[in-house]
């Protein structure tokens, strides 16, 4: 009779020991209400918090166009963010290794429908968060027909000593490709 009840006293403490462990696993990984949330994380409505410390506001200048000026553009690419009546638009500029700058609309040219498909820089790549492609800034804007930042070639935007410009004509034709963007 004593060798059942150590027995019963050996497992109360094992089950006990148990539900010690037990708690303190979901202790530490249940989510605490308490904390704010990481800024890559999926928020309530499907679209996406923006992770990216480098996206600049613009509006368009008073000739109607967006105006990028020359000297922010360095090899970490900047994203330039517009809002073209309630759809947001985004161009990247990044500077190539030959010194020249490279524009592009930051959606892939391919899975621009899915919503996810834009950049981020990830070293010196830039990779789209859809399909997983990686591109160098050497090669923005030069490779197009495929799973690529959609280009903006020389023939459609205007370069000049202080900015780059790109018109709302241009911007309002490519709307298409924003429009189920989620970024």
């Amino acid at each position: 009779m004593e060798k059942k009840s150590r027995n019963k006293k050996n497992n109360n403490l094992m089950y006990a020991a148990m539900g010690i462990a037990l708690i303190a696993v979901l202790v530490n990984f249940l989510p605490d209400k308490n904390k704010k949330p990481d800024p890559k994380s999926v928020v309530s409505d499907n679209s996406i918090q923006n992770p990216v410390d480098n996206v600049v506001k613009v509006t368009l200048n008073e000739d109607g166009n967006m105006a990028i000026p020359l000297s922010d553009i360095t090899e970490d690419a900047t994203f330039y963010s517009y809002d073209n009546d309630g759809l947001n638009m985004e161009v990247i500029a990044i500077k190539a290794s030959d010194g020249s700058i490279r524009t592009a609309f930051n959606t892939c040219q391919v899975c621009f429908g899915s919503g996810l498909a834009y950049y981020e820089q990830e070293g010196d790549k830039l990779v789209c968060q859809n399909c997983g492609n990686q591109f160098t800034a050497d090669e923005v804007e030069l490779i197009k027909g495929g799973c690529n930042p959609v280009p903006i070639n020389e023939d459609v935007k205007d370069i000049t000593d202080s900015e780059i410009l790109i018109s709302k004509a241009f911007l309002d034709e490519n709307k298409v490709i924003f429009e189920n963007w989620k970024r």
